[in-house]
């Protein structure tokens, strides 16, 4: 009997020890006062298919190769990852390996840095681009919104750009959260393992001008590979000019069917608002064409057609279209209400920290340390 209580005694001692030390970093909380949710509003469209250059280029943006000793679930070493996307005829296919740079091998012609951060219980990942020095610093589980701004705060710096990952996964993110969160313009839609539209649409009707994203998040090069990707409308394959496309909405998302890619036509969007009309053709024809306005609400649908003219009316903020055959379907960035001027400086509306609630986080952390050093030494005492 004494050796079970002795046994157990070690038990929670190390218990008390873990838990004292997973929970340091909270002593970097940081806690903040968010912006009202708010529409977009005004008279003018913000329209990201306006003079499209000719040419748009195939990426995924989100795969693993083997890393860390094959701990982070990558089955293939880089060179068959990269082999594997340009054999589909992809322009772009980066891999984004946790907490690490994949350096670039020689079958890769177009590359640029890139990881997927987030080492955590909750799954809250972000992929960081154009930035080779990794970022070590998060949480290991329990983000509140406030801690998941901080951490996109600090994950912008020194990175080209950076994109939530597949969101609605384990529930890493709530539509409360993408009503709040600022300082990001890219959310990961689709994969193969979530699909986050509806905090999509959480996000858009708030306001924020958030664009989409579809990636396979492959972890293998035989398996899941080339159903998801996005079609970028940049100059050229460099990161700048893949950045500045991306970051103002120039691409589209592509998911497809087992077995149904190479169908898969290169659309051309011509996307139009005449005042409150919105007007759209591709040349290809679709089984049904949706207009999706605030609140993930259908506001016009068309059937067997490869246009439409959808009228927007006073209370629709933003407007998306998804193109749909049986094989495959294709997401548009949104057209956005604004008051003219520049865009996205009139919704950059940053969260500010609050110093009463960060002192009194910092002071409940404290207390929960003070409080295992007491009941860790008080177990010591006993025999």
């Amino acid at each position: 009997m004494k050796r079970l209580q002795k046994t157990a005694l070690i038990i929670l001692r190390v218990l008390l020890v873990l838990l004292f030390l997973i929970t340091l970093p909270y002593y970097n909380t940081l806690c903040y006062d968010f912006p009202e949710p708010r529409s977009f509003s005004g008279r003018y469209w913000y329209n990201p298919y306006e003079n499209l250059p000719q040419h748009a280029l195939k990426a995924n943006l989100h795969a693993h190769a083997r890393a860390w000793g094959g701990l982070t679930n990558g089955k293939h070493a880089p060179e068959e990852m990269f082999h594997s996307y340009e054999q589909q005829g992809y322009q772009i296919a980066l891999l984004t390996d946790y907490l690490q740079v994949t350096a670039q091998v020689k079958e890769q012609t177009h590359y640029f840095p890139a990881y997927e951060h987030g080492i955590n219980l909750q799954r809250v990942h972000l992929n960081v681009f154009g930035n080779d020095k990794v970022q070590y610093f998060s949480y290991p589980h329990f983000f509140t919104a406030s801690q998941k701004q901080q951490l996109i705060n600090t994950l912008n710096k020194g990175a080209k750009f950076i994109s939530i990952n597949h969101p609605s996964m384990s529930s890493a993110f709530t539509e409360k959260d993408m009503q709040r969160l600022c300082n990001y313009r890219l959310l990961e839609v689709q994969t193969g393992f979530a699909m986050s539209v509806q905090l999509w649409d959480a996000a858009l009707t708030a306001g924020k001008p958030v664009f989409l994203l579809c990636n396979d998040d492959a972890h293998a090069a035989d398996f899941g590979n080339f159903r998801f990707w996005n079609m970028i409308f940049s100059g050229d394959a460099g990161i700048d000019s893949v950045a500045q496309a991306l970051l103002a909405g120039r691409h589209y998302g592509v998911f497809a069917n087992w077995g149904t890619i190479a169908n898969v036509p290169v659309l051309q969007p011509e996307v139009s608002v005449l005042g409150d009309a919105l007007e759209f053709n591709c040349g290809v024809q679709f089984d049904s064409i949706k207009v999706i306005g605030d609140g993930g609400k259908c506001i016009g649908s068309f059937y067997n057609t490869n246009a439409l003219f959808c009228t927007l009316s006073k209370d629709v903020s933003y407007a998306r279209i998804a193109l749909y055959n049986a094989a495959y379907t294709v997401y548009l960035n949104p057209v956005m209400r604004y008051h003219g001027g520049d865009f996205f400086a009139s919704y950059n509306r940053q969260p500010v920290v609050n110093r009463l609630e960060t002192a009194l986080a910092k002071t409940i952390v404290l207390s929960f340390h003070l409080a295992c050093i007491f009941t860790f030494l008080k177990l010591r005492r006993k025999k």
